[in-house]
């Protein structure tokens, strides 16, 4: 993890202090404050990355997929739904995932894609993605904070927040629902009881996804929220 939920509730409560003049803008947990609307907000874009790939994944897949490759270097993100552009520029898409090492990079990739993303653990039975959610403090001040979605063997995920959630109001229960739609959807009925590298790979994409679309419209109700308040 690249923060600890302990020093962002630390931080958390020290920016609480100064929330009040700050009212319309997104705090971040570490203490900094960015736009509300703006998406920019939050998240450590350093370059280190902190994928862990339990050593007991299963064998990867008998998917006869050619490596993807990209003619220009543009945004993964933005450019494809599931691929992300690895260090040598090369995108990775999840459907060429094989073996432990193929999904480690995959791992690392989906790391180093998104700075909104803290941490991405996978193990033998799940697949997990901490990402960094718009939240409210006491159902008023914009925050962000760190969720986790976990998929576990079956191919059912399950959304949570930090400890001091029952002090935010958050959209848990909508992020739940979506992420188990793009992880039903993913897997297209191949979840098994040992999940293999492929089948992983695809449900980390189908959780980056979720993730981020709905803190992307979360960040665009906000958005309009305050044009629709300031005409």
């Amino acid at each position: 993890m690249k923060t600890t939920n302990l020093t962002r509730a630390a931080a958390l409560i020290a920016a609480l202090a100064l929330a009040a003049p700050a009212f319309g803008q997104t705090i971040d947990i570490d203490g900094s404050a960015g736009a509300g609307a703006s998406g920019s907000a939050g998240g450590n874009a350093s370059g280190s990355v902190n994928a862990n790939v339990d050593a007991n994944v299963g064998a990867g897949s008998d998917t006869d997929a050619d490596t993807a490759t990209s003619s220009d270097s543009a945004d993964a993100d933005t450019d494809s739904d599931t691929g992300l552009t690895g260090t040598v520029g090369a995108v990775i898409d999840p459907l060429t995932v094989r073996t432990d090492a193929d999904l480690e990079t995959y791992a690392e990739a989906t790391v180093s894609s998104d700075e909104r993303v803290q941490d991405v653990n996978v193990t033998e039975d799940e697949v997990s993605i901490e990402y960094d959610e718009r939240a409210h403090l006491f159902g008023v001040f914009p925050i962000l904070v760190t969720a986790t979605a976990t998929v576990d063997s079956e191919g059912k995920v399950s959304v949570r927040y930090p400890w001091y959630r029952f002090l935010m109001s958050t959209q848990q229960e909508a992020l739940e629902a979506s992420a188990n739609a793009e992880v039903r959807a993913a897997l297209s009925g191949d979840a098994s009881a040992t999940l293999d590298a492929q089948a992983k790979a695809r449900a980390l994409a189908a959780l980056h996804r979720a993730m981020k679309a709905q803190f992307d419209a979360d960040v665009s109700a906000s958005a309009d929220a305050e044009a629709e308040a300031s005409n």
